[in-house]
């Protein structure tokens, strides 16, 4: 019996040496990311939620809770995260519900981080189609939210569906993920400086930025799931982007189709009220994917079949609330802290109000939306062609050419595209044509100006690349 004993006491001062380690090695070697670490920290410290915004970043920059909250009555969460995978979303809310008295789930439903698209998958060294959940840049998106967890169910499931078995240790080990910086002692001299700041003692974050035209702006990672940025606008000169989905080619992934659908079915089944939405995102962006409206028919027949709203603010009227300008964004897809007080209590009066009180605020679809608004320039966007003998780290390769497409809401302009030297003159690209695409070297850089031209009005565009 008492060897018996002497055995498990052995083991049990293993086991808590072991994890004493592993947590040392933890704080000494891991960088953490201070929004997921301030959100969780908010997250545990509320006495209670009663509705709650589930998405990715379009939730935590859009959506301000405190303004929320002083239209709604209601006390609100941002469960957010950088490219929340659907599997994870389904995880937290689960847990969310057995801490706190739910009643609303608004689920924002971004078409980038539910779609299909060409992944790279480094170990096969091709590009082939996967679900976003799939995708092998993805798998450390749970990490984020995992390395701030408590310990609890919802944390193991986030872990065990993260990044399969060829990532066992750095799932479940952090500190595994940066080993090979054991003997960097200038990097672990730097995390111990930020693991005694006050900044990281005390949950706050607050940055300082200025903009291409010289202009401050900040930054502060603020409770309940909040990014507020103050003065940060999206310039005329910023107004290119580099393609991320083909909807003409790729739709709504198997898998993430699944785990929404088993959110909405979980909410129903605990008698909480679940909408669907769509946040504002800038045109440039939604005319890139190609075919916006076939994604948006394919989450409409989901909503239909499951019996829940489905709001797309990118086809809200603009005399309901003219949100679309570029003062009211941060980037190509971000709302500001401007944008976010403007559309967050709309989004509240929308969410609110009955079907027949709604159905004349938006449009149908996204091409009747820009068919009816004044002609406009968005900016380009592009993809890359020519692979040359350069890779990157992971093998993917490095392409020697940018295509770009001109972004409009019409298509019978006609475009002048010059290049601007640094002296101010004009290097003809291409004159008057409807063409809208024209091809560059990747690795050169400068001004273009886009002039256009139809029968309603005469644009001007310079779009830094």
């Amino acid at each position: 019996m008492k060897k018996k004993i002497k055995e498990i006491l052995s083991a049990l001062t293993f086991a808590a040496v072991m994890t004493a380690g592993c947590q040392a090695l933890n704080y000494a070697l891991v960088s953490y990311d201070p929004f997921s670490r301030i959100l969780m920290h908010s997250y545990y410290e509320q006495e209670n939620i009663d509705t709650v915004f589930v998405g990715s970043s379009h939730v935590y920059c859009d959506i301000n809770p405190t303004v929320f909250d002083q239209v709604s009555g209601r006390r609100s969460f941002n469960m957010a995260s950088p490219g929340q995978r659907w599997d994870n979303s389904y995880d937290w809310l689960r847990d969310a519900v057995s801490r706190y008295d739910i009643r609303h789930v608004y689920l924002e439903c971004y078409y980038w981080n539910m779609t299909e698209s060409d992944a790279w998958f480094k170990t096969e060294k091709v590009f082939k189609a996967a679900d976003f959940i799939d995708d092998p840049i993805n798998n450390s998106r749970p990490w984020l939210l995992t390395d701030e967890m408590k310990p609890s169910l919802a944390k193991y499931r986030m872990l065990a569906g993260s990044a399969g078995k060829s990532y066992f240790m750095e799932t479940w080990l952090p500190f595994v993920r940066y080993r090979g910086n054991i003997f960097n002692y200038g990097l672990i001299q730097q995390n111990m400086i930020e693991k005694n700041s006050d900044e990281y003692l005390q949950y706050t974050h607050h940055e300082e930025h200025v903009d291409a035209d010289g202009n401050p702006w900040i930054i502060e990672y603020r409770d309940r799931g909040y990014y507020y940025s103050e003065g940060g606008r999206f310039l005329d000169s910023e107004k290119l982007f580099c393609k991320d989905r083909d909807l003409q080619k790729y739709g709504i992934g198997e898998k993430s189709e699944s785990y929404l659908r088993k959110t909405i079915a979980f909410c129903q089944k605990n008698n909480i009220e679940v909408s669907l939405f769509i946040s504002p995102v800038n045109d440039l962006q939604l005319i890139s994917t190609g075919d916006y409206d076939g994604f948006l028919e394919e989450l409409r027949a989901v909503a239909n079949d499951c019996q829940v709203p489905l709001y797309d603010f990118n086809l809200l009227k603009k005399e309901v609330l003219n949100i679309r300008k570029s003062e009211y964004f941060m980037d190509v897809d971000h709302l500001n802290g401007i944008g976010s007080e403007l559309f967050t209590p709309v989004l509240w009066n929308v969410l609110n109000a009955s079907e027949n009180e709604n159905k004349n605020k938006f449009y149908h679809s996204y091409s009747e939306k820009l068919a009816a608004d004044d002609p406009e320039l968005f900016g380009l966007y592009y993809t890359g062609e020519n692979p040359g003998e350069a890779v990157m780290a992971d093998g993917r390769p490095v392409y020697t050419v940018h295509r770009y497409t001109v972004a409009s809401n019409r298509t019978d302009m006609e475009y002048r595209l010059t290049k601007i030297t640094d002296e101010g003159s004009e290097e003809l690209i291409r004159d008057y044509s409807t063409d809208t695409e024209f091809a560059l070297p990747a690795d050169e850089h400068g001004t273009i100006r886009i002039s256009a031209r139809n029968k309603e009005a005469e644009l001007q565009l310079d779009v830094t690349y």
